[in-house]
C-alpha cells in the first residue's frame, strides 16, 4: 500500500462559468505541511451560465525536488463533501468539475 501525503501544490485554480483570464497562485508547502486554496462560486454565476454547468477547473504542479515520492489533492464542495479527488501524485494534475452549488470550493 502505498503512502499518500495530504499535499496540494497549485499553481492554477480556475472557475469558469464562462472562459475568462485567470491568475496564478503558487505556494511552497513544506513537507508534512499542507495547504489550502479556495475559490467561491456565487448563485449568479451558476444562473448565467446559459444553460451550462459552472466548472471548477485548474492546474496543478509538484515538484518533486522539494517533495519526494508523491502527494494527493481533494477538492472540497460548499458543504464540506468531496467532489473531486487524485491521489498519488508526481508531476502535475489537472481538474474540471461541475459545481455542485453556490458557495466556496477549496483544494
Amino acid at each position: 500500500m502505498g503512502r499518500a501525503t495530504p499535499l496540494a501544490l497549485c499553481l492554477l485554480l480556475l472557475l469558469a462559468a464562462a472562459p475568462r483570464p485567470g491568475g496564478a497562485l503558487k505556494a511552497q508547502v513544506r513537507p508534512g505541511g499542507q495547504e489550502c486554496f479556495g475559490e467561491t462560486v456565487t448563485a449568479e454565476e451558476i444562473a448565467s451560465g446559459g444553460g451550462e454547468t459552472a466548472r471548477i477547473e485548474g492546474a496543478f504542479f509538484v515538484s518533486n525536488s522539494a517533495h519526494p515520492g508523491t502527494v494527493a489533492a481533494q477538492l472540497y464542495g460548499p458543504g464540506g463533501q468531496l467532489v473531486w479527488s487524485q491521489a498519488q501524485l508526481e508531476g502535475e494534475g489537472h481538474l474540471n468539475e461541475a459545481a455542485v452549488g453556490a458557495g466556496t470550493y477549496k483544494l
